[in-house]
């Protein structure tokens, strides 16, 4: 270092003045120049460092995350079915489902992903996805598509039940956390025999209870009858407990909500609530002699 100074300063003697001051300018905007990209370079590498530290979470696929994935799926033209057991909650692995004239077997998060069917309109597409395994009901399952986007993804599975038992499930996305089933049952004199709800799970004269209560959004929450009274009426509705003081809330309607009845022979009806509404009660349908009777309607009123 020391050499190389002096023989600048040597060499520099036999420069006129002006030229002097002429390199030694450059020498400095030299040695400037490179701070000013060294600054720069590190400010950039700060920046994007910082950048990549402060991104939201969902813009980043974390593992294990079901509705990032499940979102930068499509992304990819994939499309991700989601099945649970309708009992316990838990989820469905190695079923068989049929989609689109595809074959997938879930995994131990009981997903299952398809390519994106072709040509979808911009409006509602329904199709169909079919699943068995042993022990459950085979059931062809109803997917619907809203302006290109699969509406809803989560399907609650139902063991398989006897010849005269009905099981009732309910399936959402997260908001609203904390949705409701309810079942109301009157003899044929009209009067009230129970009222199975979060309030009431225990079985009642003819076997009807609340094998699981959903806290925590998506579901499911299911209801199972057990030999049902076909000289009854029963009346099937969900509360939105957590809008319960905001009778203006849409969250309900918006809440992706599906309701799927089971039979012995497999699923026997599915409703899809109304979108957009007012109203923290979906009246789902009713039994009536035995028949179900659809409703389908929101309100603020049980």
């Amino acid at each position: 270092m020391y050499n190389r100074i002096h023989l600048l300063n040597k060499e520099l003697k036999f420069l006129s003045s002006t030229d002097v001051v002429i390199a030694f300018f450059m020498r400095q905007v030299k040695y400037t120049y490179t701070f000013i990209h060294l600054l720069r370079d590190t400010v950039s590498m700060l920046t994007l460092l910082f950048s990549i530290l402060s991104i939201p979470s969902y813009a980043v696929p974390p593992r294990n995350n079901p509705k990032v994935e499940d979102h930068f799926a499509e992304l990819e033209e994939e499309v991700v079915l989601r099945f649970f057991d309708a009992i316990t909650g838990r989820p469905l692995s190695n079923a068989k489902v049929i989609f689109e004239g595809h074959r997938a077997y879930t995994d131990s998060m009981g997903s299952v992903r398809f390519q994106m069917p072709e040509d979808l309109p911009a409006g509602d597409y329904r199709t169909i996805a079919s699943i068995s395994k042993e022990g459950y009901i085979s059931s062809e399952l109803p997917i619907t598509f809203m302006a290109g986007s699969l509406w809803h993804n989560r399907f609650s599975v139902s063991p398989h039940l006897q010849s005269e038992k009905y099981r009732i499930v309910v399936d959402w996305g997260k908001k609203p956390r904390d949705l409701d089933a309810h079942l109301l049952k009157k003899n044929a004199e009209n009067q009230d025999v129970y009222h199975i709800s979060f309030h009431d799970m225990h079985r009642h004269e003819d076997n009807a209870w609340l094998d699981i209560d959903d806290k925590n959004g998506e579901g499911p929450e299911t209801i199972t009858i057990k030999n049902l009274d076909t000289s009854a009426n029963y009346r099937y509705f969900i509360h939105d407990y957590s809008n319960k003081k905001s009778e203006r809330s849409t969250d309900l309607s918006k809440s992706r909500a599906h309701v799927t009845i089971y039979d012995a022979r497999g699923l026997v009806r599915s409703f899809s609530v109304p979108y957009d509404e007012k109203g923290i009660i979906w009246e789902v349908f009713q039994i009536q002699q035995g028949q179900i009777i659809p409703v389908n309607k929101l309100r603020n009123t049980p």
